[in-house]
């Protein structure tokens, strides 16, 4: 279980299964570490619903480090866009719209209610 804060926001299974999905680099473990650790902050970022669909290709997502602060994350000819200052081209805040975007087609049910499933509230194992 990766957890943000205090809070349990997902698991390694379904950290993994959101890489393999999107086909993002675990290819060596350091590749790993830093694909599943923006994963989990991607997670935790719809947990917390920091992402706003603007429309069918654009959102607003909140920062989680400056609350004031918005990125713009889009979709355009098939290729993602945000303006933060992540120079990875999959940044969590990307990540993040793909999850509150694709979570019931890759998950079945929503990341959220998995986790409500599996943990309680105080992070304990149900």
């Amino acid at each position: 279980m990766f957890k943000f804060g205090c809070s349990p926001v997902t698991d390694l299974e379904d950290a993994m299964a959101f890489a393999r999905h999107y086909r993002l680099d675990l290819a060596t473990p350091a590749r790993r570490s830093e694909t599943l650790r923006r994963v989990a902050r991607a997670s935790a970022i719809v947990h917390f619903k920091y992402v706003e669909p603007v429309d069918d290709s654009s959102f607003l997502v909140r920062s989680q480090s400056q609350l004031d602060t918005q990125y713009d994350v889009y979709l355009y000819k098939g290729v993602w866009d945000c303006n933060c200052p992540d120079p990875c081209p999959w940044c969590k805040h990307i990540l993040a719209c793909l999850w509150w975007r694709d979570q019931e087609e890759i998950f079945g049910l929503t990341a959220s209610q998995r986790m409500l499933e599996k943990y309680h509230a105080d992070g304990r194992p149900a």
